[in-house]
């Protein structure tokens, strides 16, 4: 028996689309394939998921305690409780004064003491002060009196933390790996020396 038309309905298909056979476009192009005429994206693909969305190297976090959400609302008020728990802790380490001061406070956590920056690379951030709520491994998260967020990079800053009446200088890039991935908790900065 004779097929009535050879192509089927492929041609058909093909010209709705403003596709014609010119040059043997369906000879070199469709002829012996398979056509999978059904929908071809994954179901599944877009049923909400149980897990967050992994965003390069710090997959498995989860997406929303990074979001600026998590950040609005708050006022430098609402953390008087925080700076004050954190002056109890630094008096409750006695850490003495001078060079014991300084190797002290490395080891110290720096959540609700009182930064400053006192010199950075981006000059916008020079003169930044409020109280820490967040470290990371290169950053510090401050509230400043004026109820804003801010995030600083240690990498190319001096900080300034006044302890038991002392202004000790921290001098970021010797904090910057202070937080080494995966660690729950802070480890000391390396020793650096200007001369």
């Amino acid at each position: 028996r004779k097929v009535a038309d050879p192509q089927g309905p492929v041609m058909e298909l093909l010209q709705s689309f403003g596709i014609r056979d010119k040059g043997g476009f369906y000879d070199v192009r469709i002829r012996g394939k398979y056509l999978r005429l059904d929908n071809t994206k994954n179901p599944t693909a877009n049923a909400p998921s149980t897990k967050a969305a992994g965003t390069g190297r710090r997959a498995g976090r989860c997406k929303e305690v990074q979001g600026r959400e998590q950040w609005k609302g708050l006022r430098f008020a609402d953390f008087e409780p925080l700076r004050a728990l954190w002056h109890s802790y630094i008096e409750d380490l006695q850490l003495g004064s001078g060079q014991e001061l300084s190797k002290g406070l490395a080891a110290a956590d720096l959540h609700g003491c009182t930064l400053e920056v006192v010199a950075a690379k981006n000059p916008g951030c020079v003169r930044l002060r409020g109280t820490v709520l967040e470290e990371t491994q290169n950053t510090f998260r401050i509230i400043t009196s004026d109820n804003r967020i801010k995030v600083l990079p240690k990498e190319c800053s001096v900080f300034e933390v006044v302890v038991l009446g002392e202004r000790v200088r921290l001098l970021g890039p010797a904090w910057a790996f202070r937080l080494p991935r995966g660690a729950p908790g802070p480890q000391a900065p390396q020793a650096w020396s200007l001369g």
